[in-house]
């Protein structure tokens, strides 16, 4: 018997042929003692694997005929793996699939090993917070309203490791009825998408936006939020890329299905409020600058007659749209709208940090 290492896993075994009056039938190999494999009487080979790197095994083989009999056990070899010394590859940078005040869900592209991947260490702002073997983790220790950094590290058998690329995520504030930062990569967390994509060119946080682009096609999105509500703030953060015409940003629809009161551009760039109840618009000489990012939220109150709405862009009140004595219906809110539902217009927006809260 001879032992050969080959490989961090794997020992190639081969020993000299039995005779015997009859004919030998097959052969059993032993490692440390313990019958592992029988092959044929004519195959004097067989690779050991499955073994843990940098080990030591001892192997012998005893012959059979068909009567049954057995030969004493070959002479004793001895190999021992080859050290672990690759890396795995490094795992995706994860992803939010959800974020809320009290939880993050995580999912990441699976790392790959010569010998394999035994775990996942799931980091939060520089601290291990958890070791799993699968693909995805929920972080349920944070806090509202707070920034955290992820990052995950496969790790081998050795112990060797890779690192991902870094995702960073802010928590909603208490009440936060929905949010969506686009880290999935796509508008999977929307009910309705038609024509949104996702995008990286102008993220406001992490890797992922939302854009709206058009030439004519509608690109919006709708979410159905979890219940009817008759006052409600909607943030987001916009980048104006282009826009040669008119333009939604975001709008809340009511639950008899249509639209309520909407955000949007002018046609020199003016932000302005539709109202959709009472075919009322509103334009104010606020412009919205292109090229960088502006934060804004649009407050809506339904109260019949009595309803109001109000605008601020980056935590100033937009003059002009803030309006009391407003009819906007008695239908209340069930759905925030995000983009542009009305063909024949073109622009080139994008959003981000998207959250509607039954607070300011």
């Amino acid at each position: 018997m001879t032992a050969t290492a080959t490989g961090p896993t794997t020992i190639a075994l081969s020993w000299q042929a039995s005779t015997d009056n009859i004919g030998v039938t097959g052969y059993t190999v032993f490692r440390d003692g313990t019958g592992i494999a029988t092959v044929g009487g004519s195959t004097t080979s067989y690779s050991d694997g499955g073994l843990i790197p940098g080990t030591t095994h001892t192997y012998t083989v005893t012959a059979a005929d068909g009567a049954g009999n057995v030969s004493p056990a070959s002479n004793q070899a001895s190999a021992t793996t080859q050290a672990d010394t690759t890396p795995p590859s490094a795992p995706g940078t994860p992803v939010a699939t959800t974020v809320t005040a009290s939880q993050v869900g995580l999912s990441w592209t699976a790392s790959t090993d010569n010998v394999g991947v035994v775990g996942y260490r799931v980091i939060r702002n520089g601290s291990v917070i958890a070791t799993v073997s699968g693909t995805t983790y929920t972080d349920s220790g944070v806090s509202a309203s707070t920034s955290y950094t992820y990052q995950v590290v496969a790790a081998d058998a050795a112990g060797n490791t890779a690192s991902s690329g870094t995702l960073s995520v802010i928590t909603p504030a208490p009440g936060t009825l929905f949010s969506d930062g686009f880290e999935t990569g796509d508008l999977s967390q929307w009910t309705t998408n038609s024509g949104m994509t996702a995008e990286t060119a102008h993220a406001h946080t992490g890797a992922y936006g939302a854009e709206e682009s058009s030439t004519g096609a509608t690109t919006y999105a709708y979410k159905t939020l979890p219940g009817s509500y008759t006052e409600l703030w909607a943030t987001a953060w916009v980048y104006v890329v282009s826009r040669s015409t008119s333009a939604n940003l975001v709008g809340f629809r009511g639950s008899n299905g249509g639209s309520i009161i909407n955000l949007y551009l002018s046609q020199t760039g003016k932000l302005a409020l539709r109202n959709n109840v009472s075919g009322a618009t509103t334009t104010s000489t606020t412009g919205m600058p292109s090229g960088s990012w502006h934060q804004v939220v649009l407050h809506a109150l339904v109260n019949g007659s009595s309803g109001s709405v109000d605008v601020s862009l980056d935590g100033v009140t937009v003059s002009g749209l803030s309006l009391t004595g407003q009819n906007l219906g008695t239908n209340p809110i069930t759905a925030l709208q995000l983009g542009d539902n009305t063909g024949a217009r073109t622009y080139d927006i994008d959003f981000d940090d998207i959250s509607v809260t039954q607070s300011s």
